[in-house]
């Protein structure tokens, strides 16, 4: 047997059985039936579908339904303590779905008989955030993940009350994740799950996530789904090693957060040329070497060139149709593949410079990245090259043949993907607009794709 294959195969048994023996406890919570709250729709439903999918992924699960007194919820605190309590590298888990609030600086989780008509019936009725935070504080050998799914709209005791949780800091050793930011409120959800659970439900299932970027998806897919209105908090503080809920990949290469929704659903463009669906620009091992690297099978790939000096601090940023895949100053270039047929490319400085294209199966195509100076700005030319090119080729290749591409890191990719939503929907705008009124722009048509004789 191929001794790297060994290796490789001794490596993920050592894994597994760490896994397997690695102690991971969980305690799911759900309060949906209020006798003098309004009730929720989906607790039940999500605290018995987590439980249901932890329980399969190797947890020691304690699930607590509609727990009607703050006794109730403090004594199952207290029976996750008991056994996290020595435990060293294990990895525990406290959900509660329900109602939730603050008030003077403090956090309360309900339980479902609470009846709140003075503002001291919080510290009598309701659980305490920092009873859970103390647990949190004493387990602290282990990975301890604290979620919750409980910033409902409730009545105030006061003018000044704030809706949702105030902002509370992870303990070390710790990560705590709030379905909505401080201040916020969450949403419950149309479905058979909460928006927020929903979408942990569906990443915790994904192989080859760990834990920092199965929070990172939910964040994407949460926010989209809202339509901007919703945006999980994650306050990390955790110590060590990675944790994965559905095992490590094989063949992992960087990953790259999908671009949820949004990213991926059809664009609701007239123009013929723009693609109906832009899946994500996967990470490879090739985008890390320096020379020509051809495409995947079935793909094109784009080599956005700057050959020059000038302009040398400004950064542009790159966006396939309206999805965001790179940022990059200086003399460099960015290699991007993407499936063959019609694309929209565009970049951005102080202009934002349109490029349409019809792309062949299997082509390389150059486009060089133009940079004009003027009081202090920089304005951006995208300029296509084809065959007939040699001079600027040969250009073209010494650099690409001396240097990797420039590297974007995958979680930048997806923070601006949700950070320039709204700018790359107003942009996009801007370029149905500026095409009505019969503006022609520059396009890579799939004969220019450079043969592969000449990036030798």
């Amino acid at each position: 047997m191929n001794t790297k294959l060994l290796t490789l195969l001794l490596v993920l048994f050592a894994f597994q059985t760490f896994c397997n023996a690695q102690k991971k406890v969980a305690l799911v919570i759900g309060a949906q039936n209020y006798s003098s709250l309004p009730p929720l729709r989906n607790s039940l439903s999500d605290a018995r579908e987590l439980s249901k999918t932890l329980k399969a992924k190797g947890f020691q699960v304690e699930t607590l339904l509609d727990p009607k007194t703050s006794r109730e919820m403090k004594d199952a605190i207290i029976r996750y303590q008991n056994l996290m309590r020595d435990e060293v590298g294990g990895v525990g888990i406290i959900f509660y779905a329900g109602h939730g609030m603050q008030f003077e600086g403090n956090n309360y989780l309900i339980p479902t008989t609470a009846k709140l008509e003075l503002s001291s019936d919080l510290d009598d009725k309701c659980l305490k955030m920092n009873a859970v935070m103390s647990v949190l504080n004493a387990t602290n050998k282990s990975l301890n993940i604290l979620l919750l799914d409980a910033c409902r709209t409730l009545p105030s005791f006061s003018r000044d009350s704030e809706q949702g949780w105030t902002k509370v800091n992870a303990p070390r050793g710790s990560i705590v994740v709030f379905a909505t930011e401080a201040g916020k409120v969450a949403s419950d959800g149309n479905g058979k799950n909460g928006l927020f659970t929903s979408k942990l439900l569906k990443e915790i299932n994904e192989p080859g996530l760990n834990i920092n970027e199965v929070f990172k998806r939910v964040k994407q897919d949460v926010y989209l789904e809202s339509n901007e209105k919703q945006l999980p908090s994650v306050e990390d503080n955790s110590i060590g090693g990675d944790f994965y809920f559905s095992g490590v990949a094989t063949n992992k290469a960087p990953v790259v957060t999908p671009a949820a929704n949004k990213q991926s659903e059809v664009i609701e463009n007239k123009q013929p040329f723009i693609q109906q669906k832009v899946e994500p620009n996967q990470a490879s091992a090739v985008n890390f070497l320096p020379g020509f690297q051809p495409p995947s099978k079935g793909k094109a790939v784009v080599y956005f060139v700057r050959v020059t000096v000038m302009g040398l601090i400004y950064s542009f940023e790159y966006f396939h149709q309206d999805k965001y895949f790179a940022i990059a100053k200086g003399k460099n270039y960015v290699r991007y593949e993407c499936d063959p047929g019609q694309q929209l490319f565009w970049v951005s400085a102080q202009n934002k410079e349109f490029l349409t294209a019809n792309l062949a199966s299997g082509g390389t195509y150059i486009v060089i990245v133009d940079v004009a100076m003027g009081l202090g700005k920089s304005r951006v030319g995208l300029t296509p090259l084809s065959a007939s090119n040699v001079e600027l080729i040969n250009r073209v290749k010494e650099l690409v043949k001396s240097e990797p591409p420039a590297y974007t890191p995958p979680e930048k990719v997806s923070e601006m993907n949700i950070k320039l939503r709204s700018f790359i929907d107003e942009k996009l705008n801007l370029y149905e607009t500026t095409l009505k009124n019969q503006k022609v722009f520059k396009n890579i048509s799939a004969d220019m794709a450079i043969p592969p004789e000449l990036l030798k």
